[in-house]
């Protein structure tokens, strides 16, 4: 929990004021979330053991921000002790918002194949393009 306290301290400048573990309500992934918050702004931070899960969601996190798709941006991280901070986007979890926004217009899940696509680097999707 300190790793996290010290993450938002450097990033906003601030003394975290408030900690609020949400894990009970937010899921079971073995990840502990908890809000840390300031007098004028929170965070998410994150603490998860599993290097490989972390690097990877940081990674396709970062990916996705830079294509313009509405993902928490990631603020700071030390991956040495498994912890990130992210944006906090209130309290509505993922779960949620995808059942209730399920009926879009898209043909599968919450972008369209070819959104996807048109922001996917891979080869195949690159000469699907260039077609």
């Amino acid at each position: 929990m300190e790793i996290l306290k010290t993450l938002f301290e450097r990033h906003f400048h601030l003394p975290v004021e408030r900690v609020q573990p949400l894990q009970a309500e937010l899921g079971g992934s073995g990840r502990q979330i908890i809000r840390l918050a300031g007098e004028k702004i929170s965070a998410i931070g994150i603490l998860y053991g599993v290097r490989e899960e972390n690097v990877a969601f940081l990674e396709f996190s970062r990916h996705f921000r830079r294509h313009g798709l509405p993902v928490p941006e990631i603020y700071a991280e030390d991956l040495s002790h498994g912890a990130y901070l992210e944006e906090d986007l209130g309290n509505t979890t993922l779960f949620e918002f995808l059942s209730n926004h399920r009926n879009d217009g898209h043909r599968d899940g919450d972008y369209s194949w070819d959104f996807l696509r048109d922001i996917c680097p891979c080869p195949a999707c690159s000469t699907a393009r260039e077609a």
